[in-house]
Protein backbone atom coordinates (compact mmCIF):
# COMPACT_ATOMS: atom_id res chain seq x y z
CA UNK A 1 0.00 0.00 0.00
CA UNK A 2 1.16 3.41 -1.27
CA UNK A 3 0.92 6.45 1.68
CA UNK A 4 1.08 9.76 -0.24
CA UNK A 5 1.43 13.01 1.41
CA UNK A 6 -0.13 16.47 0.35
CA UNK A 7 2.28 19.03 -0.23
CA UNK A 8 2.18 21.92 2.55
CA UNK A 9 0.51 24.71 1.18
CA UNK A 10 2.90 27.99 -0.42
CA UNK A 11 3.81 30.16 2.04
CA UNK A 12 3.35 34.16 0.93
CA UNK A 13 7.26 33.98 0.11
CA UNK A 14 6.23 31.20 -2.71
CA UNK A 15 3.36 32.78 -3.54
CA UNK A 16 5.19 36.03 -4.03
CA UNK A 17 8.27 34.78 -6.23
CA UNK A 18 5.93 32.95 -8.35
CA UNK A 19 4.29 36.13 -9.56
CA UNK A 20 -0.06 36.75 -9.92
CA UNK A 21 -1.88 33.53 -11.14
CA UNK A 22 -1.97 32.93 -15.14
CA UNK A 23 -5.82 33.63 -14.75
CA UNK A 24 -5.32 37.16 -13.34
CA UNK A 25 -3.01 38.18 -16.09
CA UNK A 26 -5.05 36.74 -18.64
CA UNK A 27 -8.63 38.38 -17.57
CA UNK A 28 -6.64 41.54 -17.04
CA UNK A 29 -4.81 41.62 -20.27
CA UNK A 30 -8.39 40.71 -21.92
CA UNK A 31 -10.36 43.60 -19.65
CA UNK A 32 -7.63 45.96 -20.73
CA UNK A 33 -7.94 44.74 -24.64
CA UNK A 34 -11.94 45.11 -23.78
CA UNK A 35 -11.97 48.64 -22.18
CA UNK A 36 -9.69 49.96 -24.61
CA UNK A 37 -11.38 49.02 -27.81
CA UNK A 38 -14.83 50.29 -26.43
CA UNK A 39 -12.77 53.88 -25.65
CA UNK A 40 -11.31 54.03 -29.55
CA UNK A 41 -15.28 52.78 -30.97
CA UNK A 42 -17.16 55.15 -29.06
CA UNK A 43 -14.37 57.95 -29.16
CA UNK A 44 -13.64 57.24 -32.91
CA UNK A 45 -17.31 57.08 -33.76
CA UNK A 46 -17.96 60.53 -32.32
CA UNK A 47 -15.42 62.37 -34.10
CA UNK A 48 -16.97 61.25 -36.83
CA UNK A 49 -20.36 61.83 -36.09
CA UNK A 50 -19.24 65.66 -35.08
CA UNK A 51 -17.46 65.92 -38.06
CA UNK A 52 -20.37 64.95 -40.38
CA UNK A 53 -22.30 67.40 -38.81
CA UNK A 54 -20.09 70.50 -38.95
CA UNK A 55 -19.36 70.48 -42.78
CA UNK A 56 -23.23 69.39 -43.16
CA UNK A 57 -23.63 72.87 -41.71
CA UNK A 58 -20.25 74.44 -43.24
CA UNK A 59 -21.31 73.15 -46.64
CA UNK A 60 -24.85 74.19 -46.68
CA UNK A 61 -24.46 77.64 -45.05
CA UNK A 62 -22.17 78.24 -48.28
CA UNK A 63 -24.44 76.95 -50.78
CA UNK A 64 -28.03 78.78 -49.41
CA UNK A 65 -27.16 80.78 -47.00
CA UNK A 66 -27.66 80.39 -42.91
CA UNK A 67 -31.82 81.82 -43.15
CA UNK A 68 -32.50 79.54 -46.08
CA UNK A 69 -30.97 76.14 -44.13
CA UNK A 70 -32.65 77.74 -41.50
CA UNK A 71 -36.36 78.72 -42.79
CA UNK A 72 -36.55 75.11 -45.11
CA UNK A 73 -34.67 72.85 -42.43
CA UNK A 74 -32.27 72.05 -45.12
CA UNK A 75 -29.72 68.51 -44.33
CA UNK A 76 -27.75 66.64 -46.24
CA UNK A 77 -29.22 63.20 -46.79
CA UNK A 78 -26.65 61.56 -48.46
CA UNK A 79 -22.79 61.16 -49.13
CA UNK A 80 -21.95 59.27 -51.49
CA UNK A 81 -21.23 59.42 -54.81
CA UNK A 82 -22.29 63.25 -54.87
CA UNK A 83 -23.68 65.46 -51.73
CA UNK A 84 -28.10 64.98 -52.12
CA UNK A 85 -29.48 68.02 -49.80
CA UNK A 86 -33.02 67.25 -48.52
CA UNK A 87 -34.77 69.75 -50.93
CA UNK A 88 -33.53 67.23 -53.97
CA UNK A 89 -30.46 69.32 -54.73
CA UNK A 90 -27.29 67.11 -55.76
CA UNK A 91 -24.21 68.88 -55.05
CA UNK A 92 -21.53 67.61 -57.32
CA UNK A 93 -18.53 70.15 -56.52
CA UNK A 94 -18.48 70.03 -53.04
CA UNK A 95 -17.75 66.36 -51.98
CA UNK A 96 -13.95 66.89 -51.70
CA UNK A 97 -14.38 69.64 -49.46
CA UNK A 98 -16.59 68.08 -47.16
CA UNK A 99 -14.64 65.17 -47.06
CA UNK A 100 -11.71 68.32 -46.17
CA UNK A 101 -14.03 69.52 -43.44
CA UNK A 102 -14.32 65.58 -41.82
CA UNK A 103 -11.23 64.64 -41.14
CA UNK A 104 -9.93 67.00 -39.08
CA UNK A 105 -12.44 66.70 -36.75
CA UNK A 106 -12.76 62.80 -36.85
CA UNK A 107 -8.67 62.31 -36.27
CA UNK A 108 -9.01 65.04 -33.49
CA UNK A 109 -11.87 63.98 -31.43
CA UNK A 110 -11.24 60.85 -32.04
CA UNK A 111 -7.29 60.74 -31.10
CA UNK A 112 -7.93 63.02 -28.59
CA UNK A 113 -10.73 61.73 -26.96
CA UNK A 114 -9.35 58.03 -26.99
CA UNK A 115 -5.80 59.49 -25.76
CA UNK A 116 -8.25 61.02 -22.54
CA UNK A 117 -10.44 58.19 -21.89
CA UNK A 118 -7.21 55.76 -21.91
CA UNK A 119 -5.91 58.53 -19.28
CA UNK A 120 -8.74 58.10 -17.28
CA UNK A 121 -8.24 54.57 -16.59
CA UNK A 122 -6.27 52.82 -13.34
CA UNK A 123 -2.24 53.41 -14.28
CA UNK A 124 -2.03 48.65 -13.98
CA UNK A 125 -4.86 48.79 -16.67
CA UNK A 126 -2.86 51.11 -18.68
CA UNK A 127 0.71 49.57 -18.02
CA UNK A 128 -1.04 46.18 -19.09
CA UNK A 129 -1.57 47.56 -23.12
CA UNK A 130 2.43 47.86 -22.74
CA UNK A 131 3.35 44.57 -21.21
CA UNK A 132 5.61 42.73 -23.21
CA UNK A 133 4.84 44.74 -26.35
CA UNK A 134 1.87 42.72 -26.60
CA UNK A 135 -0.84 43.90 -24.34
CA UNK A 136 -2.08 40.69 -23.28
CA UNK A 137 -3.26 39.50 -27.05
CA UNK A 138 -1.24 36.47 -26.94
CA UNK A 139 -4.63 34.33 -25.80
CA UNK A 140 -6.97 35.25 -28.56
CA UNK A 141 -7.70 38.65 -27.05
CA UNK A 142 -7.72 40.11 -29.98
CA UNK A 143 -10.42 37.99 -31.43
CA UNK A 144 -12.52 39.05 -29.10
CA UNK A 145 -11.73 42.76 -29.06
CA UNK A 146 -12.27 42.67 -32.96
CA UNK A 147 -15.93 41.55 -32.34
CA UNK A 148 -16.22 44.57 -30.13
CA UNK A 149 -14.85 46.79 -32.23
CA UNK A 150 -16.88 45.54 -34.97
CA UNK A 151 -20.60 45.36 -33.33
CA UNK A 152 -19.68 48.86 -31.57
CA UNK A 153 -18.73 50.47 -34.30
CA UNK A 154 -21.91 49.61 -36.71
CA UNK A 155 -24.05 50.20 -33.47
CA UNK A 156 -22.16 53.55 -32.66
CA UNK A 157 -22.43 55.29 -36.23
CA UNK A 158 -25.71 54.06 -37.20
CA UNK A 159 -27.16 56.48 -34.98
CA UNK A 160 -26.48 60.81 -35.36
CA UNK A 161 -26.42 61.75 -31.26
CA UNK A 162 -23.25 61.15 -29.32
CA UNK A 163 -24.73 60.58 -26.11
CA UNK A 164 -24.24 56.81 -27.06
CA UNK A 165 -21.22 57.15 -27.77
CA UNK A 166 -20.42 59.24 -23.92
CA UNK A 167 -21.87 56.22 -22.55
CA UNK A 168 -20.33 54.07 -23.65
CA UNK A 169 -17.05 55.97 -22.89
CA UNK A 170 -18.30 55.97 -19.16
CA UNK A 171 -19.17 52.17 -19.14
CA UNK A 172 -15.73 51.40 -20.16
CA UNK A 173 -13.82 52.79 -17.53
CA UNK A 174 -16.43 52.35 -15.09
CA UNK A 175 -15.62 48.85 -15.84
CA UNK A 176 -11.64 49.20 -15.44
CA UNK A 177 -12.13 50.87 -12.17
CA UNK A 178 -14.76 48.24 -10.75
CA UNK A 179 -12.55 45.63 -12.11
CA UNK A 180 -9.25 47.48 -10.76
CA UNK A 181 -11.23 47.57 -7.31
CA UNK A 182 -12.06 43.67 -7.42
CA UNK A 183 -8.19 43.37 -8.08
CA UNK A 184 -8.02 41.82 -11.65
CA UNK A 185 -6.33 44.94 -13.29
Amino acid sequence: MLVTSNPPPPTDATRAAQGPAPATVNNAGLLAQVVGVMIFSACATAGLKVGLRTSDAIILRQVYGAQRVAAEGLTIVKTKPHLVVSNGDVLEDHGFIHFLIVIPFFLGIGAGATVGGLYALPRPMREAFNRDGKGGRENGVGCVSMVVFVILGITLSAGQSIWPNVIIVALAIASAWVGHARGKA
